[in-house]
């Protein structure tokens, strides 16, 4: 059986909506929270805007698995 994990990242989301920051802000699993890593590095976002033009931001991801 595989055992329940959480994570939480901080992420940096650029203009292109493309992750170049990523920071493990907790976890109950270390393996866990690396596979999750792998997985936002490769997500690509809408980018946040101001005023109509895109801007980098930080932001928060957070996930969950539960063996059932």
């Amino acid at each position: 059986p595989y055992p329940s994990a959480k994570a939480c990242l901080e992420v940096q989301v650029e203009t292109d909506g493309s992750v170049t920051f990523l920071r493990t802000l907790f976890t109950t699993n270390t393996a866990f929270a690396e596979v999750l890593r792998e997985a936002v590095v490769q997500w690509r976002y809408q980018p946040a805007t101001l005023h109509g033009e895109p801007i980098p931001v930080i932001i928060t991801v957070s996930a969950g698995f539960e063996h059932h």
